[in-house]
């Protein structure tokens, strides 16, 4: 699930006059496990002269204890992560407090095992109470709800386990739920510039007063 900011950028980067921001997180708020969580971090998306730079967050989803490798089964029925982000200036380390700021969420989709027996994987996230506005485009492959409790596609064993999330009911936020099956081409390489498939399964997430912010990703 890759998200693009402003205030991304590589620590790589050469040294300037004026301090860079930089997105310093993630902190998990619960239990995290990923496919292969060496792909987490800043991702650097190159096609000729034009780059991009992305957050990458890797999940592991829901699988069966039957499926190889044995050593990724964690639940076969819904998989999360809770995180903190903290804003960070890139010279000092010390947190920064900014007036407004956007931030754009990436390649909300679905995805289908090949087992049999296996049921449909969906993207899904909520933002923390930090959140000022949610943003779609006019024609979005994205649907969202006013609750867990509403979505359709969750049974009871994986409504049980949205009541375990820490602070569960008490952000208010929406539900944004994937739809339709994920290809390479809804990864974005430039945020400026996204194909209507990129951008129908985007979402843009104002923020306002923060140097901190919450999201959850199942």
């Amino acid at each position: 699930m890759p998200f693009a900011s402003p205030l991304l950028r590589p620590r790589t980067q050469p040294p300037r006059a004026t301090p860079l921001w930089y997105l310093c997180g993630s902190i998990p708020l619960c239990a995290d496990r990923g496919w292969n969580t060496e792909w987490n971090g800043i991702k650097r998306q190159q096609q000729d002269d034009r780059v991009g730079y992305f957050g990458v967050i890797n999940l592991l989803g829901p699988r069966t204890p039957t499926q190889r490798p044995f050593d990724k089964f964690w639940n076969d029925q819904f998989t999360y992560v809770q995180l903190r982000y903290e804003l960070l200036n890139g010279a000092t380390g010390a947190p920064i407090a900014l007036g407004r700021t956007y931030m754009t969420f990436y390649d909300f989709d679905a995805g289908m095992s090949q087992v049999a027996g296996a049921e449909p994987a969906i993207e899904m996230m909520q933002m923390g109470p930090q959140a000022t506005a949610l943003e779609l485009p006019a024609i979005t492959e994205i649907r969202q709800y006013a609750r867990w409790s509403d979505v359709p596609e969750l049974d009871a064993g994986a409504r049980a386990i949205v009541n375990t999330m820490p602070d569960a009911g008490s952000w208010g936020m929406i539900v944004n739920h994937g739809t339709v099956y994920g290809v390479g081409d809804d990864n974005p390489l430039d945020p400026y510039q996204l194909t209507a498939l990129q951008a129908g399964r985007s979402i843009m997430v104002m923020f306002e007063h923060i140097n901190t912010f919450q999201v959850r990703y199942t």
